[in-house]
């Protein structure tokens, strides 16, 4: 599959989403029933843990799943005390946790993810760390990366710093265009301008970005570190009209200026090229390939799955068997788990598309689309369609192009391509104008405002199609 994007620095650019709704957190030790009875009962607990007034009556051999809480009944709590109060983490937080360290579970609000992974750092319980790290990775978009980014390394995660920067080189686009980029510390921006994969739609406007940037900051930044940052940017990247109007921005100062006109005859080398430039194929739906230049490339294993989708920087695979939603992350090559989809409805996989954290997929009967949120895996139903499509010998395709979809397929007589149009906002569909020539097992993507159907087979002596 191909991945569209923008002109990149050569930098990419995508654009991610959420989703708030409740995120299970599991993979710790579940406790016997009967514990678990008598902490509901409040019998036998030997600890109260007082939290900005509230009391959690607990058991202390239980609490010493938590690092902390070991080390503290064995060194300062080692007497008969029975409270122990707690500062810097809410109630439900630490509600939360302990349910975790009781059931090896818990279900949280999607808004209390950030908090529970401070929590179960502070509090030394891995399980949950692991769970809370991954449930963030699945969940990042450009509102949460660079927040992400700092969690992660004030706490030393790798796996969220990999995945929290990759995302935020990706969406720095976005970033500059929803105002956080202004909260970005100096260290992760000069780190962000040094690499390849930074989105923008030109090298000026990363200049612009700097420049926006420097001007929010309070107090100022000295002009060393003005200079550290402007040395990323890539001026002879920059056409000349640009360049003039750059000269004469209140930021370049003489100083800045020289090493400016020092940096118009360096010849920056290109960026690493992603999006359009690299083609994605998933080989018998265990493997994944790329294909850079003239060279392919496996970087991924994966177990064998139902479809791959391409999204928000991302590879987005539906295990076959269990349903369960995996996410490859295509600058940190790192696959995340995600939640089970229950209760799966019969799909035509070869007919399906993503806009932002949803998947679009044709039903098997082909009377409606089934819509899959990434992040939770709730599904519903569209609307039917005006005309059903026969899955076997329409060969539909699914093409998202910004707001609406369009499934492409054959018509009845096997002539010509038809069109139904999906608006995702209203939830209603419309006849789009035939035309082109039918076809079997084509590839078909949006680029631009245009729609390509490329290949597939036109008769039963096997001859391709052209696009």
């Amino acid at each position: 599959m191909a991945d569209a994007s923008v002109h990149r620095r050569k930098r990419a650019r995508t654009s991610p989403s959420g989703d708030a709704h409740h995120v299970s957190l599991d993979g710790g030790e579940v406790q016997q029933s009967h514990v678990r009875l008598m902490r509901r009962q409040q019998e036998l607990c030997d600890i109260v843990l007082r939290i900005h007034g509230n009391a959690l009556p607990a058991h202390r051999l239980v609490l010493a799943g938590s690092g902390y809480f070991r080390t503290l009944f064995q060194q300062s709590m080692r007497d008969s005390s029975s409270e122990h109060s707690l500062e810097g983490v809410s109630p439900a937080a630490m509600t939360a946790l302990v349910d975790f360290l009781y059931n090896g579970r818990v279900l949280v609000e999607e808004s209390l993810l950030v908090e529970m992974l401070e929590a179960a750092c502070r509090f030394q319980v891995e399980a949950l760390q692991t769970s809370a790290e991954q449930a963030l990775i699945y969940r990042l978009s450009a509102d949460s990366c660079v927040g992400a980014w700092q969690l992660a390394q004030a706490h030393h995660l790798a796996d969220l710093k990999a995945a929290a920067r990759a995302h935020s080189l990706v969406s720095f686009a976005a970033l500059v265009e929803n105002g956080h980029l202004a909260a970005i510390p100096y260290e992760l921006l000069h780190s962000m301008l040094r690499e390849d994969s930074l989105t923008a739609s030109s090298e000026a406007a990363i200049f612009d970005a700097v420049a926006s940037w420097i001007g929010s900051q309070q107090p100022p930044p000295a002009e060393a570190a003005t200079m550290a940052l402007l040395k990323q940017i890539r001026f002879s990247l920059i056409p000349s009209e640009a360049m003039d109007r750059i000269r004469r921005c209140p930021l370049v100062t003489n100083t800045v200026l020289t090493a400016v006109e020092a940096a118009l005859k360096v010849r920056h080398d290109a960026r690493k090229q992603m999006g359009a430039s690299v083609l994605y194929v998933v080989a018998d739906g265990t493997a994944i390939f790329q294909l850079m230049g003239d060279t392919w490339q496996k970087i991924s294993e994966m177990g064998v799955v139902r479809l791959v989708s391409a999204s928000a920087g991302k590879l987005h695979a539906i295990r076959y068997g269990n349903g369960r939603i995996q996410s490859f992350d295509r600058s940190s090559s790192v696959w995340t788990q995600g939640p089970q989809l229950v209760g799966e409805p019969e799909l035509c996989w070869k007919a399906a598309t993503q806009i932002g954290g949803e998947l679009y997929v044709l039903t098997d009967a082909g009377d409606a689309l089934v819509i899959i949120n990434m992040a939770t895996a709730k599904w519903r139903c569209s609307a039917p369609l005006p005309t059903p499509i026969d899955c076997f010998y329409a060969s539909p395709r699914l093409v998202a192009d910004s707001e609406q979809l369009y499934v492409i397929s054959n018509e009845a007589d096997g002539t010509e391509l038809s069109v139904a149009i999906f608006d995702t906002r209203t939830g209603s569909w419309s006849e789009g104008r035939s035309g082109g020539t039918a076809r079997d097992c084509p590839c078909a993507a949006a680029l631009g405002g245009v729609i390509y159907i490329v290949g597939g087979l036109v008769d039963d002596d096997g001859r391709s199609a052209q696009m």
